[in-house]
């Protein structure tokens, strides 16, 4: 055996045997060679159909990265915008806290503004209320004052006379008398 192929007969012998031998060895040899040709074409298909699977993928991937590409772009676009989204809202918080700040302190003056106006009023109510007391003791005074001269003059001229009229005062009574 050569190769794995059975051995050639002699081929200048002309016996049966040798010509089976060699029919034999022929006939290996073309079945071996259709075998050749077989997975040839078997490998030229499988490489065929691995070629158009490779270029299917080339182009799968040619456009997942133009794809990647533009995706790549719109999140440098997205970061811009959400840079200054976050940059404006930032300004926004920063001048609400500002604003918030000024409104306390408003508010904290305001409170002690009305704080000092109740107590101010307070005290006034307090000088209103001594200065009526002053006022009521004053008039009542008075009031004695001139009950008591009233009742003084009516002892001096007696009872017998008018006590004055409310038209003339003090002068109209003295008019009277005289």
């Amino acid at each position: 055996m050569a190769y794995g192929f059975p051995m050639i007969g002699d081929l200048r012998q002309l016996p049966h045997e040798e010509l089976e031998r060699t029919n034999t060895c022929l006939k290996a040899m073309l079945a071996q060679r259709q075998k050749d040709m077989d997975f040839r074409k078997d490998i030229d298909k499988n490489v065929k159909s691995l070629q158009e699977e490779r270029d299917l993928l080339a182009r799968k991937l040619h456009s997942a990265e133009d794809a990647a590409r533009e995706r790549d772009k719109l999140v440098e676009f997205l970061k811009g915008q959400l840079d200054l989204c976050s940059e404006k809202a930032k300004t926004d918080h920063d001048k609400l806290v500002a604003d918030k700040d000024d409104l306390n302190k408003r508010y904290l003056h305001i409170q002690c503004q009305q704080s000092q106006y109740q107590n101010e009023i307070r005290r006034k109510d307090a000088d209103l209320k001594r200065l009526q007391d002053q006022v009521r003791c004053r008039i009542a005074e008075l009031v004695a004052k001139n009950c008591g001269q009233v009742a003084e003059v009516q002892e001096l001229h007696g009872a017998d006379e008018d006590p004055p009229s409310d038209t003339g005062g003090e002068e109209g009574w003295h008019q009277q008398r005289n």
